[in-house]
């Protein structure tokens, strides 16, 4: 909308132009295809890592802690001054999934906010992606070492992403491909929404989907690509 606002007041033409449709039959994609294609990029082939790349996830994981060093180990400093309320929010989105999923309710809805009518709670990031995978810690420790152990790891995995990224498409210095990651995952503006934002940090997807959207380019296996990096 922003976009179009600027063309509006820029006096620029805009282009309305159509979507063909066209059903097909035989479709070459598979119900398993994006697991397939999850498995492939999760997994990291042997023959090409060394005892570097393991030393680099290691101190990624050793700097995210020391990022959450204070929410981790001290109880009674867990709660952000600045960021309390987006801290809560959160807090309650992965209270409410782990309620969800322990009584088997609907992870897409909750009357537990505006009642009785509820909320469509995908009407806001409850990263149903992290907050189910993390509802066992949640019942177990509460939802505030919950958030605070997922975002401590996501923090570190999208760095360890990035850096195999840079690594396999960038350079081959395993040197400058951990600067680059630890400038993508740990630079001021990641830093200052580590308070309370995971869905502004834990992105170690993104890395995944540049990858594959690249292989596109080799020609082969486009339907599978494609599909994932869609």
């Amino acid at each position: 909308m922003e976009v179009l606002q600027h063309f509006r007041r820029a006096n620029w033409e805009v282009a309305e132009v159509p979507v063909r449709w066209a059903h097909q039959s035989g479709s070459k994609v598979r119900p398993l295809d994006y697991a397939k294609v999850l498995t492939e990029l999760g997994r990291l082939r042997a023959r090409s890592l060394r005892p570097a790349d393991l030393l680099v996830v290691v101190l990624f994981l050793l700097m995210s802690v020391g990022l959450y060093s204070g929410r981790l180990f001290d109880p009674n400093h867990r709660y952000l001054v600045d960021s309390l309320q987006d801290q809560n929010q959160w807090e309650w989105f992965f209270a409410v999934t782990a309620d969800n999923v322990a009584h088997f309710h609907n992870p897409l809805f909750s009357d537990l906010q505006g009642f009785p009518d509820g909320v469509n709670l995908m009407a806001n990031t409850v990263m149903l992606g992290l907050s189910v995978p993390f509802a066992p810690l949640t019942l177990l420790a509460g939802p505030a070492v919950s958030l605070s152990v997922c975002m401590a790891l996501g923090l570190a995995v999208t760095a360890a992403a990035w850096y195999w990224l840079i690594v396999k498409r960038v350079v081959r210095q395993r040197a400058a491909a951990f600067v680059g990651a630890s400038l993508a995952a740990f630079a001021p503006p990641m830093v200052s929404h580590a308070n309370a934002h995971p869905n502004f940090v834990i992105l170690f997807m993104i890395p995944l989907i540049i990858d594959r959207a690249l292989r596109l380019c080799a020609g082969t296996r486009v339907v599978r690509d494609g599909s994932c990096s869609a």
